[in-house]
């Protein structure tokens, strides 16, 4: 229902618009006033249903900002701010494998040395899905990074999956899955994890 209300494409409340300036055109040229309160009326409601989802973010659209700026925080090196997203119990895992490591603490430290190994110049998302089930928001992010470390692809795609959950202290990352990264194929995601340690 919140989707409906704050997340709403566009041209939805443009061709409401659209409706009610033809109502109050023909209001106006038939010298109708109900014509033209009611054609008025729709184009307010279009024009409030807009600033409604623009203004207020829903649950999916926070956890996908959140993604976003902890990009930017690994970029710049914010590895404070980075920590302070994490659940406690978080998890860093590879695509099919049991947890790689756990605890906000671990998560970092290892999110850090993974960043200066490759050397990280910037990182951000090309583009992502969003799905929420209950209180657990989970986006999946392609991400475009730049790199300086010798022997390593300048750029490289990859692919994570963040999972949100909502805690006390708000939305907070619950686990951390790493899907693909440059062209190493699943089976030899361990091995490319284990030179990061």
């Amino acid at each position: 229902m919140t989707d409906i209300l704050f997340d709403i494409p566009i041209w939805i409340p443009i061709i409401l618009a659209l409706f009610g300036a033809v109502i109050f055109w023909n209001g106006n040229t038939r010298q109708n006033r109900t014509l033209r309160i009611n054609g008025a009326s729709v184009i307010l409601i279009a024009i409030a249903w807009f600033a409604l989802s623009y203004f207020v973010d829903t649950d999916k659209e926070k956890a996908q900002k959140g993604t976003e700026q902890l990009l930017a925080m690994v970029s710049h090196g914010d590895w404070a701010g980075f920590r302070a997203r994490m659940a406690s119990d978080v998890t860093f895992r590879y695509q099919g494998g049991d947890a790689y490591t756990s605890g906000g603490d671990k998560v970092t430290q290892y999110a850090q040395a993974g960043a200066q190994a490759i050397q990280l110049n910037s990182a951000y998302m090309q583009h992502s899905e969003v799905e929420q089930t209950g209180t657990i928001i989970t986006v999946t992010a392609n991400i475009f990074s730049n790199q300086s470390a010798p022997g390593s692809p300048p750029t490289m795609n990859s692919k994570f999956q963040f999972e949100w959950k909502l805690l006390n202290e708000g939305w907070r990352i619950s686990d951390i899955r790493l899907m693909q990264i440059g062209d190493v194929q699943d089976r030899d995601l361990q091995n490319f994890l284990q030179r990061v340690r």
